[in-house]
């Protein structure tokens, strides 16, 4: 069955790849990288949720809650340009996440 094939494959790259990031990164994410381009992503919103993001983001102990604080990104980004604005802020963030959260959360807010 090709789709499934095309499946297996795709899951066996991916793992691949996070093999190969583990090696060069040391097998740790870029933690302040990752908090840099999130912060990056609201800078020009209203300072005080700049803020508030920027203070969760920082206290962020794992890619994991930064993952999750990706709809604090959304919901800022939001109310200050509208959500497609925000979606696309959101998704140039999922490459930070790749191979360090579960491949399926991969997914718009």
């Amino acid at each position: 069955d090709l789709p499934m094939r095309l499946q297996q494959l795709s899951e066996f790259v991916h793992a691949a790849g996070r093999l190969v990031r583990a090696a060069v990164d040391g097998g740790q994410p870029d933690l302040p990288h990752i908090r840099r381009m999130m912060v990056e992503g609201v800078l020009d919103c209203e300072h005080r949720h700049v803020m508030r993001v920027k203070k969760l983001v920082d206290d962020a102990h794992t890619v994991q809650d930064l993952w999750l604080l990706r709809s604090e990104v959304y919901q800022v980004v939001s109310q200050q340009h509208g959500q497609f604005v925000a979606q696309q802020r959101v998704a140039a963030l999922w490459p930070l996440f790749d191979g360090w959260v579960p491949r399926e959360t991969l997914r718009a807010v």
